[in-house]
């Protein structure tokens, strides 16, 4: 099975999914074959079918993330707590609501970084534009009047 990393989307997508088939009386094994079928990534169909597996070979489903070695300790962790009280679908949900969250503090700070970014850019070009074009002109024109640039203005020219 070919090595491949979930985002916080794909987690979220694959525990709201389970939780919703739960809630309309599919079993989580049942619910992975109806995944694998609709599944256009043949590397995510085969990491679902090997969940599947597991599971009709007798291992639990927080068994089966594990083996995946995809899944963070924790959310398997939470998935086991959740099979052994019967809140599955409660505890799925949850995590689905968690994992968009995190989806979306993401996008804020990738936001909040691009924004100063293009910022400082922008800047950077105004006073390359400024050095190299706009200040030889004074200094040509303050040369005709019989002046000179001084300061910081000729240092930089």
């Amino acid at each position: 099975m070919k090595r491949i990393e979930l985002t916080y989307v794909a987690y979220s997508d694959l525990f709201r999914q389970l939780a919703l088939l739960l809630h309309s009386g599919v079993s989580i094994c049942d619910g992975l074959q109806i995944l694998i079928a609709d599944e256009k990534d043949p590397n995510y169909a085969e990491v679902l079918r090997s969940m599947a597996n597991s599971m009709e070979s007798g291992a639990t489903f927080a068994e089966a993330l594990a083996t995946t070695k995809l899944f963070p300790a924790y959310a398997v962790g939470l998935i086991e707590i959740s099979e052994r009280v019967g809140k599955s679908e409660e505890t799925l949900t949850a995590l689905a609501d968690y994992y968009e969250k995190l989806d979306r503090i993401g996008k804020s700070l990738r936001n909040a970084l691009t924004y100063p970014a293009i910022l400082l850019v922008m800047m950077l070009i105004v006073i390359i534009i400024l050095l190299s074009k706009v200040l030889p002109v004074f200094n040509d024109v303050y040369h005709s009047l019989g002046g000179s640039l001084s300061g910081i203005a000729a240092g930089l020219l």
